[in-house]
């Protein structure tokens, strides 16, 4: 009997939860096998299937709070490069930690599904400062762009970790963690009041 080969490809076509699981690591970094079940309604097979593919890859992580290792999930290269392509996205999240980028999946998933459409990640909002700075220059004030563009490079205003359109309002989202000391947040909360957004932090 001749021996089976190995599928060219699990994922041939991407269904609508299976963009939302791409959107969702997109935007957050890590996601959880909850996460995945419960708030996407992926199957635990078709997740695998991914993780065939190549797209996504399973991590360990040991939860300090449950005191047990559990398995988390993110984009690898080339699942990367499935979003781009297949998606149109970009600006992917930058990782700070599992720990720090679970608690930002938690908030994501906090909003509907809706909402999450007009999630922004840190790249993004770092664009919407880079845009308003050239605003500030356009309209002649050179020496405040000057002084913003210092601030962002010395680190007196540092960029939060997400912002979400809701009910015609924008909230800056930042994870704080025990390792924020407060330089840190008075850099984020420098942002927050140039751009005149709502902030939620959430503490983890």
């Amino acid at each position: 009997m001749a021996k089976r080969g190995r599928k060219s490809a699990y994922i041939v076509k991407l269904t609508s939860k299976d963009q939302n699981l791409l959107k969702a690591l997109k935007n957050v970094g890590y996601l959880t096998q909850q996460h995945v079940q419960s708030e996407i309604g992926l199957s635990a097979k078709r997740l695998l299937n991914f993780q065939r593919d190549n797209y996504i890859e399973k991590c360990a992580f040991y939860n300090k709070e449950t005191k047990e290792a559990e398995h988390i999930y993110r984009l690898t290269d080339r699942g990367k490069t499935l979003c781009q392509t297949q998606l149109n996205l970009d600006n992917f999240y930058k990782s700070a930690s599992a720990r720090h980028d679970l608690g930002v999946a938690n908030t994501y998933f906090s909003f509907s599904t809706e909402d999450r459409e007009k999630w922004k990640t840190e790249g993004d909002m770092r664009n919407i400062m880079h845009q308003h700075i050239e605003r500030v220059e356009n309209e002649g004030d050179v020496a405040r762009a000057d002084e913003l563009r210092a601030m962002l490079r010395n680190g007196t205003m540092s960029v939060p970790d997400a912002g979400i359109l809701k009910d015609g309002r924008f909230v800056a989202i930042e994870v704080i963690t025990s390792s924020y000391g407060l330089v840190e947040l008075a850099a984020k909360e420098a942002y927050v009041e140039e751009m005149g957004f709502e902030y939620k932090t959430i503490k983890i």
